[in-house]
């Protein structure tokens, strides 16, 4: 089991996912989703899979799941098959509620020769000019592993069905490359692809890539655009909303200690707990030693006195 570490920002929230299993200070893997803090209350759940899987699903007018995931290199082509097994049965588990989109490294070489009629494969592969027949087993091997998934399941592999620049396509440079070299094979090549499901697929309007951004990192951000409606929870409540004040700092002490000591508790007796299990927790230390911010009622409101005789004075023009 895992535990999704959460790190929250201005503006963001960041949920991370890795193998608990793990037990080094060395991990080669890792996965993120992060998410504006605007749409926090239209989550409905993160699931921290593996160090290589990582789902969330988003309330709207059905269910959206995405799913992050990252396959092995070409130098352990053997381990990729049982995580494309995980990652079927996430697939299954979310598909039932809405879509599934699936992005990542896959760590895969697709090419123009690739495509097929099915449908999985568009016309529009990364620099076709200089496309040569795959030589090595693993590239092969996380090739077909990705289109045999794709074909099982019905996905389309969506960066190859948008027309873009050559430079839209990229999502990884070799290392050693330069801002001066050409934008073609050799240089760079396109490993990240998001994956979507063919009934879904006219749902997606855009999907690029962008090697302008300020990263430090030998991927590029691949982005798409999904034209969804996502809804809020409904209130349930029929009181007013509370509100608190700020804690001092023994206050703040209390609170951070108290959560320590029920979120170790939660491990020990549950390690299967989920996130909601946690915010329970947070919710009731807070309710229980963050001062509340009572509520002083409707200052238009008249007085008693005025009240009483507005009553009379009706009452008696009424006889």
């Amino acid at each position: 089991t895992n535990q999704c570490t959460v790190e929250r920002r201005t503006k963001y929230t960041i949920s991370f996912s890795s193998n608990d299993e793990n037990t080094t200070n060395r991990t080669e893997a890792g996965v993120a989703i992060m998410i504006k803090n605007k749409h926090l209350n239209k989550i409905i759940d993160v699931e921290p899979i593996d160090d290589r899987i990582m789902a969330i699903s988003i309330r709207g007018t059905v269910t959206y799941t995405l799913i992050n995931t990252y396959m092995y290199t070409s130098t352990h082509p053997e381990k990729n098959p049982e995580i494309y097994k995980k990652l079927k049965d996430t697939v299954n588990r979310y598909k039932r509620g809405g879509p599934v989109f699936i992005g990542g490294d896959f760590n895969a070489d697709i090419q123009s020769k690739d495509a097929t009629d099915n449908k999985i494969i568009g016309a529009h592969t990364f620099d076709k000019k200089h496309e040569n027949a795959l030589t090595d087993d693993g590239m092969i091997s996380n090739r077909d592993e990705l289109i045999d998934f794709c074909t099982e399941r019905s996905y389309a592999i969506m960066n190859t069905w948008f027309q873009k620049r050559e430079e839209q396509k990229i999502t990884w440079r070799h290392p050693g490359t330069k801002p001066h070299h050409p934008k073609t094979r050799g240089h760079y090549a396109c490993k990240d692809y998001w994956l979507v499901p063919n009934r879904w697929k006219n749902s997606i309007y855009d999907c690029k890539s962008d090697i302008s951004c300020n990263i430090n990192t030998d991927h590029y951000p691949l982005t798409i655009h999904i034209r969804v409606t996502l809804c809020a929870k409904t209130q349930q409540r029929k009181e007013p909303r509370k509100k608190y004040k700020e804690c001092n700092d023994t206050q703040c002490d209390e609170y951070n200690r108290d959560l320590n000591e029920r979120v170790t508790k939660q491990l020990e007796t549950n390690s299967n707990s989920t996130m909601t299990d946690y915010l329970t927790i947070i919710k009731e230390i807070g309710e229980t030693i963050i001062p509340r911010n009572e509520a002083k009622g409707d200052r238009r409101d008249i007085s008693q006195e005025l009240r009483a005789l507005v009553i009379e004075r009706g009452t008696h023009l009424l006889n």
